[in-house]
């Protein structure tokens, strides 16, 4: 069988498909920063909202971020992480932030301001003509909070042309020297850990990605092999059971996220009833590890979400 397309092929397979808790990674630390403006002091009342997804690389002392933001009352004047405070605390500006969106950017940072960013004392603050001192803030503090399983790490199935990631961060199979693709989910504040259908923020987060191409999310409701994925492109393909597609979305520094502001919410998208659900990413890579298998594409790993009402 030849490898599917990104568009047509994959999603006829996955067609075909649905007829027939891990420690966190010790390299990349993925963090969630949710804006509002009751997060500004003083609280700022405004429709506004945003997102602010990071991964922080503890070898490098670096900080990737893409970030997202809606429904503002004034234009945008100017936008920064600050540092280093807990909520509720001002503090001063420790990276300038172009404007616009996605903000897509590095933060060159020390070995003390990395501690202080995992630690959730660093926030991101965009600045209106309206709120000159800031409309929306959020707070880089939350954890991922949902099972993750089904690694390329060659603890279950192996991945396709040995490319196996290291044991212990949590990812799929390689697409890069040392690194592949890693999906996490956030369900808090303040429901952690369990997403709500009713009340619905739930998050996807895939993370270590190429720094540029596509990504798509997939909703599945059983584990592929056991939860150990069976082989696939140049990855392992998690899930089985009644396959929905649910977007798909464009990287920037090797991130993305589902929902971003503007996307429907997962429960509507994935047409979520309470019960178990499993997720997945697929992207492309050019050509990834595995040149001499067609298609150039590859996957995260999965992660295990239980709904509520």
């Amino acid at each position: 069988m030849t490898q599917p397309t990104l568009r047509s092929g994959l999603f006829a397979l996955l067609g075909l498909v649905t007829l027939a808790t891990a420690a966190p990674a010790q390299t990349t630390v993925p963090l969630l920063a949710r804006l509002s403006g009751a997060q500004e002091v003083p609280i700022v009342l405004t429709p506004g909202s945003g997102l602010g997804f990071v991964a922080v690389d503890t070898l490098t002392n670096t900080l990737t971020y893409r970030e997202l933001f809606q429904n503002l009352t004034g234009i945008e004047t100017a936008a920064h992480i600050h540092g280093f405070a807990p909520a509720g605390v001002n503090a001063g500006v420790v990276h300038a932030q172009a404007l616009g969106q996605p903000k897509c950017g590095v933060w060159a940072m020390t070995p003390v301001q990395q501690s202080n960013v995992i630690g959730g004392f660093a926030y991101f603050n965009i600045h209106t003509t309206t709120n000159p001192g800031g409309e929306i803030r959020g707070q880089i503090d939350l954890r991922p909070d949902q099972g993750e399983f089904c690694f390329g790490d060659g603890s279950g199935t192996p991945c396709p042309c040995g490319n196996n990631s290291a044991v212990g961060d949590n990812e799929g199979c390689l697409h890069a020297p040392g690194m592949g693709g890693r999906l996490v989910g956030y369900a808090g504040p303040p429901l952690a850990p369990t997403p709500s259908i009713s009340n619905d923020n739930f998050v996807l987060h895939a993370l270590r990605l190429p720094a540029s191409t596509f990504v798509l999310f997939f909703q599945g409701t059983v584990p592929m092999n056991g939860g150990n994925g069976i082989q696939f492109g140049s990855g392992l393909l998690c899930l089985t059971g009644n396959i929905t597609r649910l977007n798909i979305k464009a990287t920037c520094n090797g991130q993305v996220g589902l929902p971003e502001p503007g996307d429907l919410p997962i429960s509507v998208s994935g047409g979520v009833v309470p019960g178990a659900y499993l997720y997945q990413g697929w992207f492309r890579t050019n050509p990834g590890f595995c040149a001499a298998i067609p298609g150039n594409f590859n996957l995260t790993n999965a992660i295990r979400v239980v709904w509520a009402p």
